[in-house]
């Protein structure tokens, strides 16, 4: 299973071009199953970081947002550890 961190920062990207990011989208970026991406969106939902409808994706909250930035502003500095 990928790192939460791997998610959000999928999320982010999808959704700033097409304002969410399915499971399908998600699985194929990732390189998982959809079942396990389900699994995961609803760990991120249960800790407030992501809204999640099967039918529409995800879209981060303001706090996913957050540690989505810091995710990839970490990655691009070099400082992911």
């Amino acid at each position: 299973m990928k790192e939460p961190k791997k998610y959000l920062e999928a999320i982010y990207k999808e959704q700033s071009k097409e304002g969410s990011a399915s499971t399908s989208f998600l699985a194929r970026d990732l390189g998982v199953s959809p079942p396990a991406v389900t699994d995961m969106l609803k760990n991120l939902e249960s800790k407030g970081l992501i809204d999640y409808e099967s039918s529409k994706g995800a879209k981060l909250t303001d706090i996913g947002v957050e540690r989505a930035l810091g995710v990839i502003r970490r990655i691009v500095y070099g400082r992911d550890f």
